[in-house]
């Protein structure tokens, strides 16, 4: 009975993780699509900040993937795919947010002067 049992179980298991594995592919999958947009994303915050302390502004801007600009002394090109865009709405401030083609986008992230983006984890002669 007990080894019925345990072979009952890990049939059970079996079953249950068979099951759960279209849905583990499908948000891996959207994880990855999703990596290049949060990357340009965080980058175009961090550039911009660095042109807010280099020239006291931002850069209003909309670069897609074959498209470049100049940020802070680095020329900037979006993934292919990704679309970067930067409101400018006062001097010293800005809003970034980026989207891809499969229809994702973040959330507007706007400068807080007390609360400085982190630097990008990509190294900026990669950008």
């Amino acid at each position: 009975k007990h080894e019925n049992s345990l072979a009952v179980i890990g049939v059970g298991c079996f079953v249950a993780l068979c099951a759960t594995l279209p849905l583990a592919l499908s948000v891996d999958q959207k994880i990855d699509r999703q990596r290049l947009m949060y990357d340009d994303f965080a980058t175009m915050q961090w550039l911009q900040y660095q042109e807010i302390v280099l020239t006291g502004s931002a850069i209003p801007l909309k670069l897609r993937g074959d498209q470049s600009a100049d940020v802070a002394g680095v020329t900037f090109t979006p993934a292919t795919g990704v679309t970067v865009t930067v409101k400018a709405p006062e001097t010293n401030t800005y809003c970034v947010r980026a989207s891809n083609r499969y229809g994702d986008s973040t959330r507007w992230a706007c400068f807080d002067p007390e609360s400085p983006p982190s630097p990008p984890s990509v190294p900026a002669d990669t950008i």
